[in-house]
């Protein structure tokens, strides 16, 4: 699951047509452009949340683009002065077991509801999927923004499709769609509070931010795995793929050679031509 914030938790992102519009073209094209397969997501005022799978081992140049283009058209939308997002990279979180991809599916169609904003998932109106979009167009004509991207009258309509992923391929859509519900009921049932409401939301000013401060210093997880012998094989792994990538550069520091770095290295494949391979989910 990939996350990223604005700078300042600024509602830099808040929903409008125009922005939603921005988001749905860049993430279309983008997943088209790296052959990045899209799950779920959702945009929230000041960040945004994306299930995929990163089919080709492309997912820094995607998210570099996709943030990229985002930045510029909001910036020339709203004329928002310096960066759009936090600084540092985006979070990185892969999911380990069939379990985690649906619970983190409920968290992002739960998102707003869980913040308190609407009362249901299909009243927020930003960008969002649902669990019944899954294995559908989501959206069949997303035409280029009117703001900062060029013209260009012969461009066909970009189509943004929600994939089953890979590993709940053994399971139904029907199924899937069913366990992914299952989990937003139940975490529905455990809310409390009223909602602010889309109008209330829609009153805040872009520059505006939430008014409770962020705890200082929590953990950024590296992966998600709701078993105990899971997290520990998520655990180890990780453990062998740095020891692995430190004794391959340092053989490159020594006497140049590319082999041996593990699957899923990314910068020393694309750069120094070290095979390497990694999908993401």
């Amino acid at each position: 699951m990939i996350t990223r914030r604005c700078l300042d938790r600024r509602f830099y992102l808040l929903p409008s047509p125009i922005v939603n519009r921005i988001f749905l073209y860049a993430l279309a094209l983008c997943a088209r452009m790296f052959g990045v397969d899209i799950h779920a997501s959702i945009v929230m005022s000041n960040h945004y949340h994306l299930i995929l799978t990163d089919v080709l081992g492309n997912l820094p140049d995607f998210m570099h683009r996709l943030n990229l283009l985002v930045s510029r058209a909001l910036i020339a939308h709203r004329g928002i002065r310096g960066s759009v997002f936090e600084n540092g990279s985006y979070n990185l979180v892969v999911l380990e077991t069939p379990e985690a991809v649906l619970d983190k599916m409920a968290y992002v169609s739960l998102n707003p509801v869980t913040a308190r904003l609407v009362k249901r998932s299909y009243q927020w109106e930003g960008v969002s999927t649902l669990p019944e979009h899954l294995g559908t167009v989501v959206e069949s004509r997303i035409t280029r923004p009117n703001v900062y991207f060029k013209p260009r009258p012969d461009e066909k309509p970009l189509q943004l499709r929600l994939t089953i992923p890979p590993c709940l391929s053994h399971m139904t859509r029907e199924g899937v769609v069913a366990a992914v519900h299952q989990r937003v009921e139940e975490r529905t049932l455990l809310l409390t509070g009223p909602a602010l409401g889309m109008k209330k939301v829609l009153r805040s000013r872009f520059t505006d931010r939430p008014a409770t401060e962020e705890k200082p210093g929590s953990l950024v997880p590296a992966f998600a795995a709701l078993s105990r012998s899971a997290w520990r094989r998520a655990k180890q792994r990780l453990r062998d793929f740095h020891h692995a990538y430190r004794m391959a550069f340092r053989r490159f520091q020594k006497d140049g050679s590319i082999a041996g770095f593990p699957p899923g290295t990314w910068w020393m494949a694309k750069h120094c031509g070290a095979l390497s391979s990694v999908c993401i989910t």
